[in-house]
């Protein structure tokens, strides 16, 4: 129940001592004794019945009881102006002459007049605040023509609701807090809650949590969520260049006679395909007839937004497949003949001992090897020479070969030309000399051996070494080979060279 009372005029209970005219009432303090005047002229009366029930049982019979209870309070909204403040007793009293009151409510409508909404701001919070503020202003005017209805011109009480239900309705769905979504990349279309909205432009929403899309032509759906507070902003970047539509590009070693199919659609060999979905995954499959069988192959690929997918395919016919297991016998079985010319550097650290005598030395090797699929060994023999001084190995030859690169076969091109990649280890003896005309020195006494005056056997005539090198077949009998080895021992020397290579019948 809310029942409003009529206004009190305190002037006529005021003791003798007070001014005529005037309405008065006092406090603890100054905004206690402002709030008890503006309670006495206007008060609102708010009042709530409250019940309670009580249930218990005697004897089986059910015992109900009900207790109502009634709270009351007691506020206003009227604010007043013009107030003058005096200390009395222990605390303030608060005065407001009539003629003020009565010109606080001339004055409040006269400024309503201009609360229009054309004069409202284009900005959302000033719009609010604006709004909220001749809301309270119209409440004014009702609270003080309730006191001076014969000064406010004729009409002003339906005048006065026409104006509230008004911008009643203007405030109704504006909201301070808001979500702006920036895109860039694309002419998309946005939406937030389901409502479209323009980038950039902010979107005033309801405290709450909200999901947006961003969509466009070519590209991935980009959704999310976001949580508004209260009169706070949200601001949200979608870049859409790295959303594109996954694409699919496919390539083989025979265009034209491989058939590409993708999802079910045939595909163009080397033709990008644009993918209508973002995720999940596409399927592949390539037939190849040779002339003699039907080849397939198959693959999927994984989706995702912005994803360009590329891959190559070969294909080989009978007579190709041929060609390539001749090319890898050379190397998966049988005996082979290295003839391998190299040229000898000094590591850094012993070229200001070696001086100008050793200028590079220039190496020949000879390999007769065993192969047998990925492991290739056989004895072998280097002899050098740098200047006027010799040098010699007879070495064991231990080494790793890649014979077949994915489908059991060399790497290769065009079917022609097959390449294989090794690592090896050579163990043996030699003698390197080094030195003046006159003399007879190892090339293994080194600067920090200077003082040691006795032969070490493992230190100046052992040969360990370990190497790397690309052998390239020209045929199924001939071809060349690249190569680099460094030495652990004697002037541990870095050489790099080349060479033939003969399969032996």
């Amino acid at each position: 129940m809310r029942t409003l009372l009529l206004p009190v005029l305190l002037c006529c209970s005021l003791p003798a001592l007070a001014l005529p005219a005037e309405f008065r009432d006092c406090g603890a303090n100054r905004d206690e004794a402002l709030t008890n005047l503006a309670t006495s002229l206007v008060a609102d009366i708010r009042s709530e019945v409250r019940q309670t029930v009580s249930t218990s049982s005697f004897l089986g019979i059910n015992l109900t009881s009900r207790k109502e209870s009634l709270d009351q309070g007691v506020s206003t909204n009227l604010k007043l102006k013009g107030v003058e403040f005096r200390r009395e007793d222990d605390g303030y009293c608060a005065y407001l002459k009539r003629d003020d009151l009565r010109a606080m409510a001339v004055d409040y409508h006269r400024q309503a007049q201009n609360y229009q909404l054309k004069n409202l701001p284009d900005e959302m919070r000033p719009r609010i605040r604006t709004l909220d503020q001749w809301q309270q202003d119209l409440e004014q005017i009702r609270l003080l023509g309730l006191l001076f209805p014969r000064d406010l011109p004729r009409g002003w009480e339906k005048q006065l609701a026409s104006q509230q239900k008004t911008l009643a309705n203007a405030r109704a769905g504006l909201y301070p807090q808001g979500i702006t979504v920036r895109v860039t990349g694309a002419d998309a279309r946005l939406t937030i809650a389901g409502k479209p909205m323009k980038s950039g432009e902010p979107l005033y929403l309801p405290v709450g949590q909200y999901q947006y899309q961003v969509s466009a032509p070519g590209f991935c759906a980009v959704t999310g969520k976001v949580s508004l507070d209260a009169s706070e902003d949200e601001s949200i970047r979608v870049d859409m260049s790295r959303n594109r539509l996954p694409t699919l590009q496919l390539t083989t070693n025979k265009p034209g006679q491989v058939r590409l199919m993708a999802d079910g659609q045939q595909l163009q060999d080397g033709k990008r395909l644009t993918l209508q979905r973002c995720d999940g995954e596409v399927a592949v499959a390539l037939t190849y007839h040779d002339g003699i069988e039907l080849i397939s192959r198959d693959s999927r690929y994984s989706l995702k937004p912005g994803r360009e997918i590329t891959d190559h395919f070969r294909f080989y016919s009978r007579r190709e497949l041929n060609q390539l297991e001749q090319l890898s016998n050379q190397f998966s079985r049988g005996e082979r003949l290295e003839i391998k010319y190299g040229y000898t550097w000094l590591p850094s650290e012993y070229e200001d001992f070696a001086g100008a005598e050793f200028d590079g030395m220039h190496q020949l090797k000879i390999n007769y090897l065993q192969m047998n699929t990925w492991l290739r060994h056989g004895p072998g023999i280097m002899v050098g020479r740098s200047g006027d001084k010799i040098s010699g190995d007879l070495l064991y030859n231990l080494g790793l070969q890649f014979t077949n690169m994915g489908e059991g076969r060399p790497l290769h091109v065009l079917g022609k030309v097959a390449f294989v990649p090794f690592v090896n280890l050579q163990l043996g003896v030699g003698y390197h000399q080094f030195g003046q005309s006159d003399t007879d020195i190892s090339l293994d006494t080194f600067r920090e051996q200077a003082s040691d005056e006795e032969d070490d056997l493992v230190r100046d005539y052992l040969v360990a070494r370990v190497g790397a090198g690309l052998d390239i077949s020209l045929t199924r009998w001939i071809g060349v080979q690249l190569y680099a080895d460094k030495s652990f021992t004697q002037e541990n020397s870095v050489v790099v060279g080349a060479g033939l290579t003969l399969k032996l019948p």
